[in-house]
């Protein structure tokens, strides 16, 4: 299992090639930090705190690249009206929150397998779950 700090080197090994800025390091330190799933406005916001000049653009752009070449999870789809990041490239899950949107990683404790079909290759797994959080039902109950 690749843990996060083996990526970290991972990726500056190979960012050695494409210059590592410090907007993209800065973006890829924050995602370290958090397991909150931000949208890119969200790291905009967190990462002009220490970067003032940096605008939406870059951080797109850099989101990008970085869920691009397998860095981060960028989940969502197109039908959705803001993509999450994740840092954590592991295998796991994800729930999703219908009220407030929260997304929690979800731990498998073992790999499901699944079938082979004839006519794919799979490269990557990722299932979400959706429901109501403890605080949204709690709410929704009162």
């Amino acid at each position: 299992m690749i843990t996060n700090k083996k990526i970290t080197k991972k990726v500056q090994k190979r960012e050695v090639k494409r210059r590592l800025t410090k907007q993209r390091q800065l973006i890829w330190d924050f995602l370290m930090s958090v397991k909150s799933h931000p949208t890119a406005e969200m790291v905009h916001k967190l990462v002009k705190k220490k970067l003032p000049n940096i605008s939406l653009g870059t951080v797109y752009r850099n989101l990008q690249y970085l869920a691009d070449n397998g860095y981060i999870l960028r989940l969502g789809s197109d039908k959705d009206e803001f993509f999450h990041y994740d840092a954590d490239i592991s295998n796991h899950d994800h729930f999703v929150c219908d009220h407030c949107h929260q997304i929690v990683d979800l731990q498998k404790k073992k790999v499901q397998r699944l079938p082979k079909l004839s006519i794919s290759k799979t490269l990557k797994q990722i299932i979400f779950y959706y429901g109501l959080c403890n605080k949204c039902l709690k709410i929704k109950n009162k």
